[in-house]
This record gives C-alpha cells, structure tokens and sequence, in this order.
C-alpha cells in the first residue's frame, strides 16, 4: 500500500494556482480550530527530505507544543550532520521523532503533511498508512510547489498551499498571524511565540529552499523573503547570547553551517567540482552510473543530495548563469537518473520552469529558479545530448 490509496484520491486535484485571500483565511481558520479541539498530531515530510522538509516539520512541531499538543514526527531518515541541532530542537521541546521505521500506535487526532508535492511522495510507514487511509482523520496540508504534476495530500478544508519560497514561509505568516492575535497567546499561555529554536527552524528552512533568495522570480517573491528573514535574523541575534560563540548567532552563520561538510563529502566534492564543464554561462556535470554508486558507497544518502545541491549551486555561480548536475540515484532509492538545474544570484528573475514544458517532463518540478526532474534509468537519449539540448534551449529562449 502506498500514499496515492488513500481515500480522498477521487477529489484530489493537482495544484495549478495560488489561493485566492479569501480561501487562504477560510483555511487558516480551520486549522486554528482542529488545533483548539484535538489533542494529538502526527506530523509528515517528503521522501529524501531536504532542509525546508526537516525545519517545516520541526517548526510545525514547535508551534503545536506551544499550545499544549501531543506531537509526534516522522522523517524518513535521520537528519544529516549539519542538520542534527534540528533533531535536538525537537527533543528538547518534548517531541516524538521516529525514523525509517514507524512504531504501531493506536491513533493520532490530526495528521500534518508538510513540504509534499504530492501524495506518493509522502514519507510513510507502518500504522502511517491506516492513518492516511482512515477519512476519519483531518489531514493538514502545508506547502508551496506548484509543480507539473503536483497535486495535493490534504483535506480540501485543510489544504494551505500558498506561492512562497519555502513552507517554512508559510509557516512564518501563519506565526505572524498569531503574533497579531494576543488574545489567543493568552488562552493558551504562549509568552515567548518566536522562541529561538523555532526562528532557527524557520530560517533553516528558507535558506535551505531560496539560499539567500536567488531562486526567486519576481520582486514580490523577494520582498516577501526579505522581509520574514530579515525579521527572524534580528530575533536570531538578539536571542543569542554573544557570549557563546558556538551557537548559530545570524543567519550568515546558519547558512555556513548548512553548507558544511566532513572530509570525505568534501573529497567528494572536489571530485564532482572537477569533472564540471563550461560552455558560455552555463555550467554542467553528468555523473555516471559508476561514479554515482562508488559515491553513494562513500557517504550517506542524505549528506550525498545536500552535497550535490551544493555543488550545483557553486556551478551556476561559476558559470555566471546556470549550473545543471546529474547522477544516477541509490539503486535502494529508485531506479531513475536525477537531473537538477540551478540559476546564480546574477540570474535571478529568470524562470526555469519552461524546460520542464517544452521537453514534455512531467517527473519534476520546483522554484523558478531551481528545479529537479527524473529521467528513466534506460532514458533513450545520450545524456550529453539530451543536456546539450536543455542547454540550448535555456541559452536561446531563457538566458538574458
């Protein structure tokens, strides 16, 4: 059994538009009120989670905790070492956290499903599928991928998908929507809403999805990330003691810290940096099959996709435009070639979404200024030719 069985799949619908403010506030209020009735909740991310899926999660975790709830989190793997200080927010805040493998409990009140594009992509296991299947259950969704075939795991009351650079954004305007609303703080006891460890959280997850905005295509979008970030970044500071040199003190910092790696994923990276090849402004480097087991031999699968995303970026940076990777996955994973493409600061404003249309792909998505798409292991097109194509394409209809 998998997430696409469950019973609401005859009314799902794929997410095409961002909600109109009317609907957005319908929804929000919904959720307050299963938040204000129900006692537990079990909160879910994406298959191979990335910063934004780990941090929305744990945000989600700590803003439930503020109101007294009974939370609980299931991640598909542990995060990786860069990331552990999110795991350790979690269980100083008295939350349940399970990986890989979902002990039988006997219900939850609430499921929350963050992050998600669609539903076979949710992380699940165990007594998680009778859960999703079981209509009884409210099923909250929070996210922002408006992708091909993106479609939606939650209720339709309780879907909240919003254009925004991350869910931790999302998450951020529903705090801001608290922080306007004391009486509601004051019902349920709330003295310190941005508490440090859900500000890491939320800037985690913002910074691992936009870096530092790049990735966003229009000016609002930006503006939006400027101003939630610039905010958690002032209460960063503040709330860290300047005495203590070894916390995350700024959002500088944090970022350093997401971009860290241990000797042998550096060697890694050297090794990918190196095989990468210039034409004009855009960058690429295609892994194959060999290297892409021997790697995954290497180092973990998860501290493999951060590396990757890093050295994807450093590419496009590079290059001065657009920097694309490609590998094929652990054979524990899937059986596809991942493909990523990736835009430098320089770029920002340019959409990348019009590859995935024009090369007919519907294995993908992202931001427009990021995206990721998989192929079939036994992709009938030479991948230098069908990446000299995409090159093309983004050189002569995308590239300013």
């Amino acid at each position: 059994m998998n997430a696409q069985q469950r019973g609401f799949s005859g009314n799902r619908c794929f997410k095409t538009h961002n909600m109109t403010i009317g609907a957005r506030n319908r929804v929000i209020k919904n959720i307050y009120q299963l938040v204000t009735k129900r006692r537990s909740f079990l909160i879910l991310g994406h298959k191979n989670p990335d910063e934004d899926c780990y941090a929305s999660v744990a945000a989600c975790a700590l803003i439930l905790r503020k109101f007294g709830k009974h939370v609980s989190i299931f991640w598909e793997v542990p995060p990786p070492e860069n990331l552990k200080f999110i795991n350790s927010i979690c269980k100083y805040n008295k939350v349940n956290v399970y990986y890989t493998t979902m002990p039988t409990i006997k219900s939850t009140d609430v499921l929350c499903i963050l992050d998600v594009p669609k539903p076979d992509m949710i992380a699940a296991d165990g007594c998680i599928y009778d859960f999703l299947n079981n209509p009884a259950i409210p099923c909250v969704e929070l996210d922002h991928h408006f992708d091909s075939d993106a479609a939606y795991s939650g209720d339709p009351d309780y879907a909240l998908v919003l254009h925004a650079s991350s869910t931790c954004e999302i998450l951020c305007r529903l705090c801001y929507k608290l922080a306007n609303h004391p009486e509601i703080r004051q019902r349920y006891s709330i003295e310190e809403l941005y508490s440090r460890n859900l500000v890491l959280a939320l800037l985690t997850g913002m910074l691992g999805d936009a870096k530092m905005g790049n990735y966003l295509a229009t000016v609002h979008d930006k503006e939006v990330f400027d101003y939630f970030s610039k905010h958690l970044n002032l209460m960063l500071r503040i709330s860290t003691r300047s005495e203590n040199t070894q916390k995350i003190a700024s959002m500088e910092k944090l970022l350093n810290v997401l971009e860290t790696s241990d000797a042998e994923t550096e060697k890694i990276y050297n090794l990918i940096m190196n095989q990468a090849v210039y034409t004009g402004r855009i960058g690429r480097v295609i892994l194959s099959e060999a290297d892409s087991v021997s790697f995954f031999d290497a180092i973990d699968y998860t501290q493999f996709l951060g590396m990757i995303k890093v050295a994807t970026n450093a590419i496009a940076e590079k290059s001065g435009g657009v920097g694309i990777s490609v590998y094929y996955d652990s054979p524990k994973k899937s059986n596809k070639i991942q493909c990523r493409i990736r835009l430098c600061a320089a770029a920002r404003g340019v959409d990348l979404h019009p590859v995935l249309a024009h090369f007919k792909i519907t294995d993908g998505g992202g931001h427009p200024g990021a995206i990721a798409f998989r192929l079939p292991h036994d992709f009938d097109t030479p991948l230098d030719v069908f990446f000299t194509e995409i090159e093309s394409f983004i050189r002569e209809t995308l590239l300013p």
